[in-house]
């Protein structure tokens, strides 16, 4: 601001006069300038009625960072340390209660933290020791590349031409399942080297049952089918014409090729008539493959077929069944799918599961306590209806969806326990005579293939929900993160982020939706990622990500295929990637300027230690005990001695700590800069506000304005002219005088500090708008403390 030269006559040279980063608060007052209030003529000072000029020493305005004490004008502005306000001034009793509660959180967030890291370190230890997945993964990749690459058929001597991809058809079913499949599953005689004249005979029953030397074979090997429903065809006449029928899919989508997930996820309706159970003898399974070729067997009506085997692989104590799926679809495309299932049947296999186990629910169960604590406290405080309304936030609902998420684990890992040790009982009851129950108890083996596919259906769907899981102790992690504002960066970006986010992903979504259609439109018919909505979708997101197949895309057309290929990288990879990186980024500067004033994470450890380190030598006494001495509502100024005399025990070394670390803390967050913009809109409103005043003194009674005018001194005759420059002139304009008299001015400033009535003023300068601001700062400089943070 602008102010005259008298300013520095008035202060006396005052040393003390230094800018400071003004607070926002500051901002909004000045945003309040428009606020026209009616109000009776009233006079007032901190000395006395004015009746002339005041004396600048009398005068006294609140400080602007510490608005609880008064300092005298022209010094509002000073830079003062906290160790000068705790010894001069004190500090409001108010204040110290919030820095103490916050400090009480801040000491929480810091032990919540490690408690929170033990979630994972404690889920990863029992997920871990619920089953050695490396084994699983062996298992399944053996029993795939075996079953992929050694059972073939089309032999010429001893080289098999073809494998299970190669079957296209009904003979070529029977053709692997004959000379590839069964052959491998049953090994009738000792192998030799090719060539070799050796005949080391035949296998006993335990041997054909061993399969690549390590596993063994449990029970028969079984063929099922799923058939097809019969529809009406949608052009019945056409199809009668030339003798053809329509089927309805079943259950899994097989006119584009399915996925592993599709095969095991969907439903399988076994035709339980047309089940039929191979022995473990080469020669009869033959014979009976044959009759089933003979009986058509397969036919038009044949939506699925599975061959499937048990085996036993004792060094990961697992059984395996073995699904070879042959999928028929309606454009007469044969898929081909290998799902190898391993389930462990002894799931506590040694000590480390049941301790981790134990540890995890032990840590759960408190956390539980906990919370049911802080429930039955906070209804006993504020009620049912309004305490449950005090206690749900989102961080007590995400521990509460952590604590019923792992209970719920629980009941499925019992689940699955028990139908483990049924799986395993029916193993142990396996019949001696097992070559001869292969014809005679097929009901046996059909219990325990059901058994097992269940459990493995079930263990699949548990692995799901422990997948998700982790996702509730991340959030756990968010909320220790949160409460200490160096970590909670990352969510506190985002929470500022998120009504930009919202407006952004409408766009986003909007302009991904019309390439998604287009993207369908133009390639669905030649590349099959996008054949569907619900494939194109994944594949433009990877495309998004620089994955895509250009070989691919380029089959429907170069010029097509570049065209939208360009538009889409530039549109979305770039101009929309780059937005909301700095919708983002934006917002996390502003987020980390302010935090980096805050204590660090190691600052809080370190003071945390201390504080315990001196509770247990009683050096110190602690902040919850000192809260319940203080009183939130207060507005008392406390010193040092003031807070020793209140709380009992407390020594004159730790309040004055206290106190100073309070008021560090109260500057950090309140001597904030504001942003360009920010200033912009607050300059914004003052004009606003100022377009309103002329008009008021318009609407004055006559009778009000004599009221006025009796109340003020008498005018000297000669006046003595001063010029006040504007602060509304531009860098490179004429600067605007406003020619006034120095008389006239006190005169000007008496009405307004007569007009001054619970912090509101309202003024009238008809031929100096532009000046108003200049004239509030002389008034300022005339000592008038009256006009001090009023709504103008």
């Amino acid at each position: 601001a602008v102010i005259n030269s008298e300013r520095n006559q008035l202060h006396h040279g005052n040393p003390h006069l230094h800018p400071v980063p003004h607070s926002r608060n500051s901002l909004d007052g000045m945003a309040n300038l428009g606020t026209l209030a009616a109000a009776p003529p009233t006079i007032s000072s901190k000395s006395s009625i004015l009746t002339g000029r005041s004396s600048v020493a009398q005068m006294f305005t609140p400080h602007t960072l510490f608005p609880w004490f008064e300092v005298p004008i022209g010094q509002e502005y000073s830079e003062l340390s906290p160790q000068e306000v705790t010894d001069t001034h004190g500090v409001q009793e108010s204040v110290i209660v919030s820095f103490l509660e916050q400090e009480v959180k801040n000491e929480q967030a810091v032990m919540s933290l490690p408690w929170a890291m033990l979630s994972v370190f404690l889920f990863a230890f029992m997920s871990l020791n619920h089953e050695t997945l490396s084994d699983k993964h062996t298992v399944v990749a053996s029993l795939r590349f075996d079953l992929q690459d050694n059972a073939n058929f089309a032999f010429t001597e001893y080289n098999g031409a073809k494998n299970y991809e190669d079957v296209n058809s009904y003979s070529d079913f029977w053709s692997w399942l004959t000379l590839g499949y069964m052959p491998l599953m049953n090994l009738h005689d000792v192998p030799v080297s090719e060539g070799s004249t050796l005949d080391l005979g035949a296998n006993s029953w335990n041997q054909s049952q061993v399969y690549l030397n390590r596993y063994r074979r449990v029970g028969p090997i079984k063929l099922s089918q799923e058939l097809a429903e019969d529809v009406e065809c949608k052009n019945k006449d056409v199809a009668n014409t030339f003798g053809m029928s329509c089927t309805k899919r079943v259950n899994v989508n097989m006119d584009i090729e399915p996925t592993v997930m599709d095969q095991t996820q969907s439903v399988y309706d076994e035709a339980t008539d047309r089940t039929v159970w191979l022995n473990g003898w080469l020669l009869p399974s033959r014979m009976k493959v044959l009759e089933l070729e003979s009986q058509g067997w397969l036919n038009p009506k044949t939506n699925r077929v599975r061959v499937s085997n048990l085996m036993y692989h004792p060094d990961s104590e697992t059984i395996i069944m073995t699904d070879v799926s042959f999928l028929f679809s309606r454009t007469g495309r044969i898929w081909k799918i290998i799902t190898p299932m391993p389930v462990n049947i002894n799931p506590y296999d040694g000590w480390t599961v049941y301790l981790a186990d134990i540890l995890l629910y032990l840590q759960v169960t408190v956390l539980l306590i906990t919370e049911v604590k802080e429930v039955a406290l906070s209804i006993r405080h504020s009620g049912l209806s309004k305490g449950m309304k005090e206690y749900m936030n989102i961080w007590n609902l995400i521990d509460w969806i952590f604590v019923l998420g792992a209970y719920c684990l629980l009941v499925l890992w019992i689940i699955r326990v028990v139908r483990a040790m049924e799986v395993k009982d029916m193993l142990l009851d396996l019949p001696d005579n097992a070559s001869v129950c292969m014809d005679d108890c097929p009901s046996y083996y059909a219990t325990l293939f059901a058994k097992v596919s269940d459990l493995g259906a079930f263990d699949h769907a548990c692995r799901s929900v422990v997948a998700v899981f982790p996702m509730f102790i991340m959030c756990r992690l968010f909320k220790a993160f949160a409460a200490q504002p160096r970590l909670a960066l990352v969510t506190v970006s985002l929470g500022k982020a998120m009504p930009d986010l919202l407006h952004f992903l409408i766009v986003f979504g909007a302009i991904f939706g019309t390439y998604t259609v287009m993207s369908v439109a133009l390639f669905g018919r030649k590349v099959a990622s996008f054949a569907t909505l619900d494939r194109a979708i994944p594949s433009l997101f990877l495309m998004f990500q620089g994955e895509f197949e250009w070989t691919e895309l380029e089959k429907v057309g170069r010029i097509y295929s570049f065209t939208v290929f360009v538009s889409f990288m530039w549109l979305v990879s770039m101009v929309m990637l780059s937005m909301l990186i700095s919708i983002i980024m934006d917002c996390y500067v502003e987020v980390k300027e302010r935090s980096v004033r805050l204590d660090s994470i190691w600052t809080e450890v370190y003071t945390l230690a201390r504080r315990s380190w001196q509770s247990y030598r009683k050096q110190r006494q602690r902040i919850p005990k000192i809260l319940g001495y203080l009183d939130k509502t207060s507005e008392e100024l406390l010193k040092v001695e003031d807070l020793t005399s209140r709380v009992p025990g407390l020594g004159g070394q730790q309040a004055h700590r206290l106190l100073c670390d309070c008021l560090h803390d109260f500057i950090a967050n309140n001597s904030t800069t504001p942003s360009g913009a920010e200033v912009g809109l607050h300059v914004e409103k003052v004009s606003l506000g100022l377009q309103g005043i002329p008009e008021y003194f318009k609407k004055i009674s006559a009778q009000q304005a004599q009221q006025w005018k009796d109340r003020l001194p008498p005018l000297p005759a000669v006046p003595r002219p001063i010029k006040v420059p504007s602060r509304a002139a531009g860098k490179g304009a004429p600067v605007p005088e406003l020619l006034a008299h120095k008389l006239e001015l006190d005169r000007i400033l008496d009405i307004a500090e007569a007009r001054v009535s619970d912090g509101k003023l309202a003024l009238n300068f008809p031929d100096a708008q532009e000046t108003l601001l200049d004239m509030i700062f002389q008034a300022r400089a005339l000592g008038r403390s009256a006009l001090f943070n009023v709504q103008v």
